[in-house]
């Protein structure tokens, strides 16, 4: 009988073994070869700059994840006096059944599920983190008390007065490191702000109510909308989502300045939150969002659009 004890030691030393192939096989990445490559960027002063990230596709980072973070701080925190932030999100499966299960998010200790370099990034001891049983965000740097507070007030995940939506009023960054434009959590900024977006979302039965733990050991009961899990299934983010991820994001580079640079082994991706709202809501003018399929923009887009994509899947 495998006991949960002997499986996590098998994890272990699998996982070890894996990082030492990494180590021997592939190209070595420290510090300061990512914070050269992140100066590059060209990132503003004082500037929001929100990270999404895959430690994998970077190759083999000397020290980890928690170097990838360091770079990070390094050029927008201190070289730039910005703000970095990341999604913390403590959510296991989808949002509607975390909720539903009763888990209680404890902002000082629920860890973040968004990968290790978003885990590293929580444990910085400088990291404030809002307040949000499924989505929480966390910031480090000059304006991340504003960014993050009283997203259990606010009234919306992702809309006004949310640390999603204020990235957005700040004219912030999104940034994709070793991700494609697939996973990207500010899709839906629009679904939130947009009362004539024609797709529910939500659940019928949302808000629910979910408990969450302060940092001073407070609880509080939130209402949360919570998406449908079955609205989810189609999504951009879908394992058979590639044909409408390559179709917004050809939209993204030719409309909205989105821009590719190198890091480490891997590709990372920056656009202006402003310019990435704008295109969103021109597309979705033209009948397209995150959850059209294939066969609908034919008689949805205008002509042309289809071809610019690199064609289908």
């Amino acid at each position: 009988m495998v006991t949960p004890e002997l499986a996590a030691r098998v994890k272990r030393q699998l996982s070890r073994r894996s990082e030492a192939r990494q180590r021997d096989t592939q190209s070595h990445f420290g510090k300061e070869h990512l914070v050269a490559e992140l100066e590059a960027c060209g990132f503003r002063n004082e500037g929001i700059v929100f990270v999404h990230s895959s430690l994998s596709a970077l190759g083999y980072v000397e020290g980890g994840a928690r170097t990838v973070v360091d770079a990070l701080r390094t050029v927008i925190v201190e070289q730039r006096h910005g703000t970095l932030a990341m999604p913390l999100f403590s959510l296991d499966g989808s949002m509607y059944d975390t909720v539903r299960s009763g888990a209680v998010f404890d902002v000082r200790s629920s860890p973040s599920r968004m990968g290790a370099i978003t885990e590293a990034f929580r444990g910085f001891p400088e990291v404030e983190r809002s307040l949000h049983p499924t989505h929480s965000v966390g910031a480090l740097g000059s304006r991340a008390t504003w960014l993050v507070g009283g997203h259990e007030t606010c009234g919306s995940n992702f809309g006004d007065g949310s640390p999603l939506g204020r990235l957005l009023e700040a004219g912030g960054l999104l940034m994709g490191l070793g991700t494609d434009l697939g996973p990207v959590t500010f899709y839906h900024v629009l679904e939130d702000r947009r009362d004539d977006f024609p797709r529910r979302v939500y659940t019928s039965d949302s808000p629910l109510r979910a408990t969450c733990i302060d940092t001073d050991g407070a609880r509080h009961e939130i209402a949360v909308m919570c998406h449908d899990p079955q609205q989810s299934k189609t999504r951009i983010d879908r394992a058979a989502g590639r044909w409408i991820r390559n179709y917004i994001t050809t939209y993204l580079e030719t409309h909205g300045g989105l821009r590719w640079h190198t890091l480490g082994a891997g590709k990372l991706w920056i656009i202006d939150t402003r310019d990435m709202y704008r295109c969103l809501e021109d597309l979705l003018d033209q009948g397209i969002t995150i959850y059209t399929v294939q066969e609908q923009v034919a008689r949805l887009a205008p002509r042309g659009a289809r071809t610019a994509t690199g064609g289908a899947e």
